[in-house]
């Protein structure tokens, strides 16, 4: 009987001491549920951040790229065709359309997760904005709007008690954009404490 060879998806996202751990987050959460469709993912990351990456990427399939004579998008390029991956998935604040464009070219299906409507090379771009797209050729898809977030569902309480003290979740939108509302994140927490929220 001959075996059924499981589908390969790549993911390249952010994922350094600097940038924080949200984009690994969503993308760990978007592989589990891709897994169950007999999708094999793997994920990429530069050499340079092997210590600090393999703290938080447990029973994930990692790729490290990195080859001195050359570029680091040339690097990918050649991890992703070595490995055979047919799809390529990117999220990333960096500035990667040309690196969308050169794996574009080698026929791979790529999408780009995208939080500020940026222009993409790729062939699909999600994002969870409603403003206006920057298509950068015709059949270009653009899925957009809130039902595009990448989060899991989370199962709510609905017997809250009158009186009851509730939990305040802040999402600052990243580590790296911390210093830029540090005042206001702050006077929140101060507000929540004056105010017994």
């Amino acid at each position: 009987m001959k075996k059924i060879m499981k589908k390969k998806i790549g993911i390249y996202c952010d994922l350094t001491p600097s940038t924080g751990l949200g984009h690994l987050i969503r993308m760990k959460f978007l592989a589990f549920e891709l897994e169950k469709f007999q999708v094999k993912t793997f994920f990429f990351f530069n050499y340079k951040h092997k210590n600090f990456v393999k703290k938080y990427t447990k029973n994930l399939n990692l790729i490290f790229f990195s080859k001195k004579e050359l570029s680091e998008f040339q690097s990918i390029k050649l991890s992703v065709i070595k490995n055979k991956i047919s799809t390529m998935i990117f999220d990333s604040y960096k500035e990667i359309y040309h690196l969308e464009k050169i794996i574009s070219n080698e026929k791979i299906l790529t999408v780009s997760i995208d939080d500020h409507s940026k222009k993409h090379a790729t062939n699909i771009v999600c994002t969870n904005r409603s403003d206006k797209v920057n298509k950068d050729f015709p059949e270009q898809i653009w899925l957009k709007g809130p039902k595009y977030i990448l989060i899991k569902k989370i199962k709510r309480k609905t017997n809250i008690k009158k009186n009851s003290k509730f939990k305040i979740l802040l999402h600052a939108g990243g580590s790296s954009a911390y210093k830029s509302i540090k005042n206001f994140c702050e006077n929140i927490f101060k507000a929540t404490k004056e105010f017994n929220l």
